[in-house]
């Protein structure tokens, strides 16, 4: 993890200097493109941390998280519960709090329930998936408004000004110190490069895998096997993915440090075999097909709509 940090840390504050400096149009692109990646990665960091798989202590874990989570304008402290919450209830409707995404549902039942606008706008649901993703990274850091709302406490206020400091930077920052040009480049760029990358390791893990009703009583195994996808194992997407890629691997065993989930999937598998469960492995082209077909479908059957995707 210190060689993880190390270098993460190196490609965000390199590419960070490049866009200062760099008057270039076409150099600022590419920058900003690379700048969102290691946003990310400091994402996983994030990530790691509230699941106390770096450090020994829940100190240094909470303190990595904190910082990654600083720099990129993620409130840790709204970030965590949520996500506890739906590692304990991973796709169980009305428990997970991943599970409602507005415009978009993979059960009739909740197609079924959708008012207004979004009734009508639910047969097209499958053409919202790829722009919704591209505003992902940013409705993550907003979510912290509403968290401070709720849940404001003066022992967090710390956290309240790190986290407004670095929203100044992150969406206003561009426009403070750069010409407009290079400022619309910069922020349109990061924001949407970073929200298409984030959707893309997140959205794969349980969208369009069984979703379990409230009153459904399954063992944690069972449960935590049966609505995760894991990505095909290589040294790439485990880079890529945050090691997200072996997601059961990941649910099964929350706290096991990024580079150790790959070697349990061997006895998970004879687990799976064992009692008959699926292990659901796909590729990256693989992830996207699956969760648009599962939107098209249930599309089909709530409104008999046939969009172009269901091909």
């Amino acid at each position: 993890y210190f060689v993880h940090i190390a270098s993460i840390s190196l490609g965000f504050f390199i590419s960070l200097y490049f866009i200062w400096t760099t008057q270039n149009y076409w150099l600022v692109f590419l920058w900003s493109v690379v700048f969102a990646f290691f946003s990310i990665q400091y994402g996983g960091i994030v990530h790691d941390g509230g699941h106390r798989a770096i450090a020994k202590t829940v100190f240094w874990n909470d303190f990595l998280g904190q910082i990654a989570g600083g720099l990129i304008a993620l409130g840790y402290s709204e970030w965590k519960p949520k996500h506890n919450a739906h590692h304990a209830h991973t796709n169980q409707l009305e428990e997970d709090p991943d599970i409602d995404i507005p415009l978009l549902s993979f059960t009739e039942e909740r197609l079924r329930e959708r008012k207004g606008i979004q009734r009508w706008l639910g047969k097209y649901q499958v053409y919202f998936y790829y722009p919704f993703g591209l505003l992902a990274s940013a409705f993550m850091r907003i979510a912290m408004v509403g968290f401070i709302k709720k849940n404001f406490k003066f022992e967090f206020f710390g956290e309240y000004l790190v986290w407004f400091s670095s929203m100044i930077m992150w969406f206003a920052g561009p426009f403070i110190f750069f010409s407009l040009g290079k400022a619309i480049i910069v922020f349109l760029t990061i924001h949407l490069v970073s929200g298409w990358y984030v959707m893309h390791i997140f959205a794969p893990n349980h969208k369009g895998m069984p979703e379990i009703d409230a009153d459904v009583k399954l063992s944690f195994i069972e449960q935590q096997i049966i609505t995760a996808r894991n990505i095909e194992a290589h040294w790439l997407t485990d880079f890529v993915y945050l090691g997200l890629n072996y997601q059961i691997e990941h649910h099964l065993f929350p706290a096991c440090p990024r580079p150790n989930l790959g070697k349990m999937s061997p006895y998970i598998k004879e687990v799976c075999k064992k009692y008959g469960w699926e292990y659901t492995c796909c590729s990256v082209i693989e992830q996207d097909y699956i969760i648009l077909r599962e939107l098209v479908q249930m599309s089909n059957v709530v409104y008999g709509t046939s969009p172009a995707y269901s091909k």
